[in-house]
């Protein structure tokens, strides 16, 4: 709550002290009205100087005082607020009107509030909270005014939970402090006026003061009384997971059997069930994953519209019972849900699941451990990738998984087959390349796999393997990776471009020199020397050259 907002309603009502007449009554009924408005810092400055100009018939005046402390006090967190270098004078100024203003006529609520909002915004915490503290007192004493005293509360709330804040952050404790701001939060809580800012308040005090269970308190009691009030929902998650206090927020919501209760349970389920795997409880892990899975399709069952959100945090769920499954070396179960998980929400597999962990990097983890199966990693990589479509690392490994059980069937003899996995290569190779048609390194093997085993689309490959040749050595020569393996790997698929470029001219254009040219080339590239495909392709360019 803004305190500032019900001062200055206040302000207006309260402040009608015996003024001087004529001009200078006029000028303060002019002033009173300005204020009520929302005046810009022209308006503020112009009333500032007609004050001035009555100042001397009004010096006895508390609502002349009064009115010049709020005007100057709202110029001060305007100048402040645009970074000007006079806040702090008209800080100081706002302060002494509105002490003047108090002096004159102690009685009206109004000015005391401004005073403490002036000592507040300046940071004058101290001061503020004693204002408002002492104004308190007095209303109490006097029965005043509901809104007097709601704003003094907050005022008091404020000024004495970021004195707290500022004194614990320097490892001192004020017991006073804190009981000040319990007590003025506890009394607006009781009267139904805690907005977000002060549940924030108060819920930072109680964990500045290491009372974890209260931190989460003030949340779990604003979801009771606004059950669908979606900030007071994610504070109480965020909160309790921030204080580990998660089984205070499931306590809180788990009654509740609507749509959007539902969904928070699951969401609290999600971060109990990571509580558990960081403590390498696998078991307990995957049962709470299990039962948020259970929440968030019952929440989408419950109302239609949230199935979009709840098949997200599904997906969520079986991503990551999927990387668990595969730490814990349970690879069946780590495939079939990681898949699952991709099956449901292809364009969410690179969600952030916690633990620097993502669906994506839990399939790449199963390929690199069932790699050596090539049948098993073959299908699991062209399942993947068919579910995403557009992921160029699914994709690639697809490509390269076929061709490699194409080579092991090959190897077998049983070229048809070979065949077959030998096109299912080039067809998701080109897939690749259309979606990132400058990659040196797909452009390559996907010419590759035309070249070497399909013995067709040479134009295609041969406009590819150019294309390859041409960005790599412009990177090469004028934006060079600066990481060393990069670096390698990017001179390496080059070498590679030459190479097949070089077995392209000696199986389809039968042109030997140009063979030969290719293959010396390659020889340049990494591993240079050690490249056997480039020099027998330059010894078969030279036999031809030869006539032998």
């Amino acid at each position: 709550m803004n305190p500032s907002i019900l001062i200055c309603a206040l302000l207006l009502g309260a402040c009608a002290s015996v003024a001087p007449p004529s001009r200078s009554a006029e000028v303060l009924d002019e002033t009173r009205i300005l204020l009520a408005d929302e005046p810009d810092a022209a308006e503020l400055g112009a009333a500032l100087v007609a004050l001035d100009e009555i100042a001397a018939d009004c010096a006895e005046s508390a609502s002349y005082h009064a009115l010049r402390g709020e005007l100057t006090l709202r110029m001060a967190i305007a100048e402040r607020d645009a970074g000007g270098s006079s806040a702090g004078l008209l800080f100081e100024d706002a302060a002494g009107a509105l002490e003047r203003a108090v002096e004159l006529d102690p009685k009206p609520a109004a000015p005391q509030l401004l005073l403490a909002q002036a000592q507040y915004q300046s940071n004058e915490l101290e001061a503020a909270v004693s204002t408002a503290s002492e104004l308190l007192q007095q209303l109490q004493a006097r029965d005043g005014q509901l809104e007097e005293r709601v704003a003094a509360q907050a005022l008091l709330a404020n000024a004495a939970g970021r004195d707290y804040a500022a004194k614990k952050a320097r490892e001192q404790d004020d017991p006073r402090l804190l009981s000040a701001t319990r007590a003025a939060l506890v009394a607006l809580e009781q009267q139904g006026r805690l907005d977000s800012s002060l549940l924030s308040l108060w819920s930072t005090t109680e964990q500045w003061a290491g009372a974890q269970d209260e931190a989460v308190g003030v949340y779990a009691r604003a979801v009771q009384r606004e059950p669908e009030n979606q900030e007071y929902l994610n504070a109480l998650v965020d909160v309790a997971a921030t204080q580990a206090r998660l089984p205070l927020a499931l306590a809180a919501l788990e009654q509740r059997s609507d749509a959007t209760g539902l969904w928070y349970q699951g969401r609290v389920l999600y971060l109990m069930a990571g509580v558990e795997r960081d403590e390498q409880r696998t078991s307990a892990a995957l049962e709470a994953l299990d039962a948020a899975m259970q929440r968030f399709a019952a929440s989408m069952h419950e109302n239609a519209a949230y199935r979009a959100g709840c098949e997200q945090w599904l997906a969520m769920c079986l991503g990551k019972k999927g990387n668990i499954a595969f730490l814990a070396d349970d690879l069946p179960n780590a495939e079939a849900w990681l898949l699952e998980s991709t099956r449901l929400c292809p364009d969410r597999i690179g969600e952030d699941l916690g633990q620097s962990e993502t669906t994506k990097l839990g399939l790449l983890r199963v390929g690199d451990r069932i790699m050596r199966d090539f049948p098993r990693a073959e299908a699991f990589y062209r399942t993947a990738s068919d579910l995403v479509g557009t992921d160029l690392d699914l994709l690639n490994n697809a490509a390269v998984f076929a061709r490699d059980r194409g080579n092991q069937l090959e190897r077998a003899g049983d070229a048809l087959a070979a065949a077959e996995y030998y096109e299912r290569s080039y067809a998701t190779y080109l897939r690749a390349v259309q979606l990132d048609p400058q990659n040196v390194r797909l452009c390559n093997d996907c010419a590759l796999i035309a070249v070497h085993h399909l013995d067709r689309e040479w134009e295609l490959s041969q406009q590819l393997l150019d294309r390859a040749i041409v960005e790599g050595e412009r990177i090469l020569a004028t934006n060079p990776p600066a990481q060393e393996r990069d670096l390698q790997d990017l001179d390496e698929a080059v070498g590679d471009a030459y190479e097949n470029l070089a077995l392209w001219h000696l199986k389809h254009s039968k042109d030997a020199a140009a063979a030969k040219a290719a293959a010396m080339k390659s020889l340049e590239h990494h591993p240079k020397q050690r490249r056997a495909g480039a020099l027998r392709h330059l010894e078969a360019a030279e036999r031809a050259l030869s006539g032998a």
